[in-house]
């Protein structure tokens, strides 16, 4: 008995010796750290594990380190002592797409080191905002539901920011000649800018101020127009909520004059009331979500920049432009620093036959001579402005639909970023300030005598239009020159012959939506807040074109929340006497461009299900394929 016990002593304190008896352990808690959605090359909020000294003796740390894309600091020491703690914050900054993961590992003294965190993320890109969606709303609106309004068939859209130039609220609209003063009309029947401001106002909306059309008392009396003559570029006048209206005109000829002293007064002047009026918080009184200020309208346009010396003395220069972009910058963020100015934006012209070439060409030159003039554009603007249309091409020989002209929008967006790029270094995004398909275009999209036709022909190619740019408000360069928005034009613009039936999206003949109105309420809740996995690209080419194929475009959203759009612009809806449909059969969806339930087409009809089908059928119409839910990021 006694030597037994003996014996056990001895083991007992062999074991102690040795540190058994009395293990040293350690806990890292919690066992995983989950980050969610992350732009990628931004960095999260910390989260933090907590490593504890579990032992009885102290712990030696030997190590900290974490795998992946994913970075920690510590407020441990070289030791901890026994039932003490100190925290590990780890970040998340992706570097690339997708769900990442990684690990958190502690090495140190205990028994069960390395202790281990799991980490994981997803890396996405920058979600397209809500306010990327702007729209023109057309002067005669009284008797049309402003957009989004409850109990109307107008209640499903959604959208941003109130553009005014298609409410027809200029410049000289604002200025009384006869009185040589500023007057914002306050009464609502004679359709001025609070008419129109105070609508957006209340429906949440920013608003953009296209600043032009000179009022041709504020030019030199050679060029006023106030005898009928036609020197001004704006020479009609017109009657509009019962009044006459003013004859516009070029740029002030003061503006140019002592450049950066302050004293090309009369444009100045102009941008101080109309910003210091939108800031005013009796009319607005908690303020904008955004005001934005374009500089000017198409100024490579001879009707609404004219730059000819014989009609207009020389005002209409990239110099001056330069100069009212700093103006507007300098004094109206001197009495509003929120505002935003957006550059004068260039139009393309995309010619009526053919494929899109044509479009880089008519954009490239005019704007490579803005952005090169003093004082710098870029430096004083918030945004890049231009217009992505001009015509609606017949691609290839005529042989394919002109809907399919919509994808041309892309190579005008690529030319916009090269040659911004080509003017700076400087991050900077752009800014599709007007578009639609136009008007002077081919009868297929607007007033096709066949009901069924003209229905495809607009959904076709607002999506197409809507689909291309908004994947673009991601970087594909570096600096970024993403998307920031698109103005559509307009909401309400049928029957007015200003500019006529462009791009409506609510017929004022019916009282409803349009089919271009209709597919736009399906695709932009779809769009909003989902995270583009980069621009549309052509799949599948035809041939050796450029433009005409299968497109398709990619997005993200939170966990496995994914979006495809696809479409084929070498399919046809022309002469459809029946809803056209998506003859390409059976067109297999790429492995590597996810996985996907669902598809809905932009005529508005019930979801369809993929019922286990990795093929789906595809046209001229882009359809939209999800997993069960649009592609947005959950929460936002």
């Amino acid at each position: 008995m006694f030597r037994r016990v003996a014996d056990v002593s001895l083991v007992v304190l062999s074991l102690c010796a040795a540190g058994l008896l009395h293990a040293q352990t350690a806990t890292l808690t919690p066992s995983s750290l989950t980050f969610g959605d992350q732009v990628i090359n931004t960095s999260s909020a910390a989260q933090v594990a907590t490593l504890k000294n579990t032992g009885t003796t102290t712990l030696t740390l030997s190590s900290i380190s974490v795998s992946g894309q994913f970075s920690q600091t510590h407020t441990c020491g070289m030791t901890l002592r026994a039932g003490a703690s100190c925290t590990i914050s780890v970040t998340f900054k992706p570097t690339s797409m997708g769900n990442l993961t990684g690990t958190l590992t502690v090495k140190d003294s205990a028994t069960n080191s390395p202790q281990r965190t799991s980490l994981s993320g997803t890396g996405i890109n920058t979600p397209i905002p809500a306010k990327f969606f702007a729209m023109d709303i057309n002067q005669h609106n009284g008797t049309d539901p402003w957009p989004g309004t409850a109990g109307t068939g107008a209640s499903g859209v959604s959208f941003e920011t109130y553009r005014t130039l298609g409410s027809s609220i200029n410049w000289s609209d604002l200025y009384d000649c006869s009185n040589n003063e500023y007057t914002f009309n306050e009464d609502p029947s004679s359709n001025q800018l609070l008419t129109w401001a105070s609508l957006a106002y209340a429906g949440g909306q920013s608003i953009m101020f296209t600043a032009y059309y000179t009022p041709d008392c504020l030019v030199p009396s050679s060029v006023q127009t106030t005898t009928g003559t036609s020197w001004c570029a704006f020479h009609n006048a017109k009657t509009q909520g019962g009044e006459t209206q003013y004859y516009g005109c070029d740029l002030p000829n003061d503006v140019l004059q002592n450049q950066g002293q302050g004293l090309d007064h009369t444009w100045i002047t102009f941008i101080q009331n109309v910003v210091t009026y939108l800031s005013n918080t009796t009319y607005f009184p908690n303020g904008w979500p955004t005001i934005y200020i374009e500089v000017w309208n198409e100024p490579n346009v001879n009707t609404e920049c004219n730059s000819t010396t014989s009609r207009n003395p020389g005002n209409c220069t990239y110099q001056s432009l330069a100069q009212m972009v700093a103006d507007a910058n300098t004094y109206g963020k001197q009495i509003n620093p929120n505002v935003k100015i957006i550059s004068p934006a260039v139009t393309g012209n995309l010619p009526q036959t053919g494929d899109c070439t044509g479009t880089p060409e008519t954009i490239n030159t005019y704007l490579s001579s803005l952005l090169g003039a003093t004082p710098a554009v870029v430096s004083n603007s918030d945004f890049i402005g231009f217009h992505g249309y001009g015509g609606i091409p017949q691609l290839g020989t005529g042989t394919y639909d002109p809907a399919a002209g919509a994808s041309c929008v892309a190579n005008l967006i690529s030319s916009v970023q090269s040659t911004v790029g080509s003017a700076t270094t400087t991050a900077i995004p752009i800014y599709d300030t007007e578009g639609s398909w136009g008007t002077g275009g081919d009868a297929s999209i607007d007033g096709s005598s066949y009901p069924y036709e003209n229905q495809a022909e607009e959904a076709a190619f607002t999506g197409a239009y809507y689909l291309i740019q908004a994947s673009n408000s991601v970087c594909s360069t570096s600096p970024c020159f993403g998307m920031a928005g698109f103005s559509w034009y307009g909401w309400d613009f049928d029957n007015q012959g200003d500019p006529g039936s462009t791009g409506q999206f609510w017929d004022q003949t019916t009282d409803a939506l349009t089919a271009a109105g209709v597919a736009y309420t399906v695709l932009q809740p779809w769009l909003a807040n989902a995270s583009p996995v980069g621009p549309c690209t052509l799949y599948q080419p035809l041939g050796t074109s450029t433009t005409l194929g299968v497109w398709t475009c990619q997005f993200q959203g939170s966990g496995s929340s994914a979006g495809l759009a696809v479409w084929d612009n070498t399919q046809t809806c022309l002469g459809v006497t029946t809803t056209c449909g998506y003859p390409h059969l059976n067109w297999q969806i790429p492995s590597s461009l996810g996985t996907y339930s669902e598809w809905r087409d932009l005529y508005g009809n019930p979801v369809n299900s993929l019922n286990g089908a990795s093929t789906v059928n595809i046209g001229l119409v882009p359809i939209l394929l999800d997993n069960g839910t649009a592609p947005q990021r959950r929460g936002d």
